[in-house]
């Protein structure tokens, strides 16, 4: 459909005047008028104004809901702070117009940093050294263990990088609750 030749929407046109403007818009083109082309002009017509005949197609549908939107979007004027509503009682009838003090703008939420909403803070922040976080022999024994086995799997040759990647976190973990122990030890 042509934006060529858009309806002002204040400009409500009688089914005649716009089969007489499909007959002159056709003519300015220099395209013969024939009673389909008419039909389409005057279906493009009135689905830019918001209207749709029966049978229409779905590119008219979206015609007319675009300019129903276009036409009953709010536009705020700079006057005065005051909403009118349409009053309705619960049984459903006319209770006039409510005037109500208009409410300012909410403010939207910007935080200084991005939001991680599971994000679990650091073994450091959780068990620092003046928490008291102290491994026994055996389990510090079995810790250092398994962190000599994971040097050796990451410097095998031919270890896939997923692999490596997974052997390098299970390492860094294993490495800070060695650390926290030994910082602990060492203030207690």
């Amino acid at each position: 459909m042509s934006s060529q030749h858009k309806c002002e929407p204040e400009a409500q046109m009688t089914e005649a005047e716009v089969i007489l403007a499909a007959g002159d818009y056709l003519r300015t083109r220099g395209t013969p008028v024939t009673p389909a082309k008419v039909e389409s002009f005057v279906r493009e017509r009135l689905a830019q104004n918001g209207q749709v005949l029966p049978g229409a197609a779905v590119k008219e549908i979206v015609t007319a809901v675009n300019a129903l939107v276009h036409n009953t979007q709010r536009k705020d004027t700079t006057m005065g702070k005051e909403q009118e509503f349409a009053g309705v009682t619960r049984e459903g009838k006319n209770a006039g117009v409510i005037k109500t003090e208009r409410l300012e703008q909410a403010q939207q939420f910007a935080p200084s940093q991005p939001v991680r909403p599971y994000e679990v803070p650091p073994l450091s922040d959780r068990l620092g050294p003046q928490s008291g976080y102290r491994l026994s022999d055996a389990k510090r024994q079995e810790l250092e263990a398994q962190a000599g086995s994971l040097r050796l799997l990451i410097a095998a040759p031919g270890i896939s990088p997923t692999m490596k990647i997974r052997y390098e976190q299970d390492l860094a973990k294993i490495e800070r609750l060695l650390e926290l122990d030994v910082q602990s030890r060492q203030q207690g």
